[in-house]
């Protein structure tokens, strides 16, 4: 039986092992799909199991997807570029990593555009995400670079792995203007070293106010955001406040929380308020896990394999 897992830390709401062995059940594939919530400490020991083969895979998630870098033999050219890894594959004894997170990213962000273009005003309700959660899954190995969205203003929010992913993938599809917002100075320092974004300092506490004493921006600086994308997750209180959110948004805006639980996150339901188009992480996380499953196994699903995860989605999360 071959072996695959996840890595992270917690794991307990994640939705991989169901995608996972779901689908190696539907293909008659005899493997195992585990959940390794781990301690940085352990990391080599997973290593040295894809090393030799008692592991076959890995998805990676947060904390991790930094660390696991530097363990790799080879990257692929978005991975080397962001040293962000969320997928390790092993070949021969030599470690592949992947970020398939980009490819997620900007898949949501095609569909948002494409449901703002059509103006379905069914995204003004919750049957917003579940719309967004019913795509063509044999478009996701078609994610293509292109400039519809190269006159938007975007807000990542946090500064970690996946907003880096976040800021790739924005540039790749060509948004010029880029804030990222922030507690950490040096975390924001160091991407506008190596990315053309406009830091933003906010420490994200509660009533938080403009701070006059910092030479960043902050978020009451900023202009209407046609895109804005929150890495950081708050399950049951509120990023930013809603009087705040409100000036940052329209009802043109594209709102994406790359987390998938809960389904709707108190920024979500505050964006909702303010009409703006809403994406959970649920089409992200489908995207980068078809990727990985047609990585290891060179075996992409058919769609009604993915409506089953989806219904199991929908009736836990």
């Amino acid at each position: 039986m071959r072996e695959y897992g996840i890595i992270g830390y917690p794991l307990q709401h994640t939705l991989s092992p169901f995608f996972h062995t779901t689908l190696f059940e539907r293909y008659n594939i005899d493997a195992r799909y585990s959940p390794y919530p781990i301690e940085k400490e352990e990391i080599p020991y997973y290593i040295e199991r894809l090393r030799a083969s008692s592991l076959h895979g890995l998805s990676v998630t947060a904390p991790y997807k930094y660390l696991v870098y530097s363990y790799c033999d080879y990257l692929s050219p978005l991975a080397q570029a962001t040293g962000v890894v969320n997928t390790l594959s092993v070949q021969d004894g030599m470690i592949y990593g992947d970020n398939f997170d980009i490819a997620g990213i900007i898949k949501t962000l095609q569909q948002l555009e494409e449901l703002r273009n059509s103006r379905e005003a069914i995204l003004y309700s919750e049957k917003g995400i579940e719309k967004l959660s019913n795509f063509n899954i044999h478009d996701t190995n078609k994610v293509q670079s292109k400039s519809y969205l190269c006159n938007e203003t975007a807000l990542i929010l946090g500064t970690g792995a996946t907003a880096v992913s976040a800021i790739v993938a924005l540039s790749h599809i060509g948004v010029q203007d880029i804030y990222v917002a922030g507690r950490s100075q040096e975390s924001l320092e160091s991407l506008q070293k190596k990315y053309s974004i406009i830091p933003v300092y906010h420490a994200f506490s509660e009533n938080e106010e403009r701070n006059n004493n910092s030479s960043y921006l902050s978020l009451y600086d900023l202009p209407l955001c046609s895109i804005l994308i929150t890495t950081i997750q708050r399950r049951n209180e509120p990023l930013i406040s809603y009087s705040l959110l409100a000036r940052l948004l329209n009802s043109m805006s594209l709102v994406f929380d790359v987390h998938y639980s809960p389904r709707y996150s108190p920024l979500i339901r505050d964006a909702m308020q303010c009409s703006a188009f809403v994406s959970n992480g649920y089409q992200m996380f489908i995207t980068q896990a078809l990727l990985q499953f047609s990585t290891w196994t060179r075996i992409f699903p058919r769609e009604e394999d993915i409506a089953l995860i989806a219904q199991h989605y929908h009736s836990a999360y």
